[in-house]
């Protein structure tokens, strides 16, 4: 605290001529410009909240998304072949990734250009890559694998996805078992009960 000494005296012609000079020169006005200076930086980081309050839920969620993974690396996707595991092409990949990401069960991919393009099924539970008209099944992956936090809002979007289109079981996953019953007219039974009747 200021003593009485090193205040101008209310006579003294520093504080009568150039009051602003006084003040400048005066420690009290230096204690109140760190607080000021305390207070804009406190407001700015409240600036940077709210700012963030802002965002589409959508450019947040990604942002974690993409802290969470590994620093904003972008996960690929392989198929196996007979020598190792091979990375589809960038647009496949993305493809499978936003698939994936939106926690659908299967998707339906082409590969390859032109008349030659086959289709491809996708299988995110059984994580297998099925060809319909070879009927051959190679395994798939993603790099990196999927972080616990990831693995949890694929769950909730996967169930949110199969509430709001209306299926039946929207609360169990997929296999590519449940969409060949499907296809073949057939109610699918949970694998206990498929079991008991063999």
């Amino acid at each position: 605290m200021m003593s009485a000494d090193s205040l101008p005296s209310a006579g003294s012609a520093a504080s009568f001529e150039n009051p602003k000079q006084a003040w400048d020169q005066s420690p009290v006005q230096v204690d109140h410009k760190d607080k000021l200076a305390d207070i804009a930086e406190k407001s700015a980081d409240v600036d940077k909240v709210e700012n963030a309050r802002k965002l589409p839920v959508a450019t947040t969620l990604k942002n974690a998304r993409s802290f969470l993974v590994g620093g904003g690396l972008v996960p690929k996707w392989q198929w196996e072949h007979r020598t190792g595991f091979r990375d589809y092409s960038k647009e496949e990949s993305d493809r499978i990734e936003s698939h994936f990401q939106i926690g659908v069960w299967m998707m339906r991919l082409k590969s390859g250009k032109g008349k030659t393009a086959k289709p491809r099924e996708v299988y995110f539970y059984d994580m297998v890559q099925y060809d319909p008209t070879s009927k051959s099944e190679r395994n798939i992956r993603r790099v990196p694998a999927e972080t616990r936090w990831e693995r949890i809002l694929r769950g909730i979007n996967s169930y949110w996805l199969g509430f709001s289109k209306g299926e039946d079981r929207w609360w169990a996953p997929k296999s590519k078992r449940y969409f060949d019953d499907q296809r073949e007219g057939r109610d699918h039974m949970d694998e206990d009960e498929r079991l008991s009747q063999m």
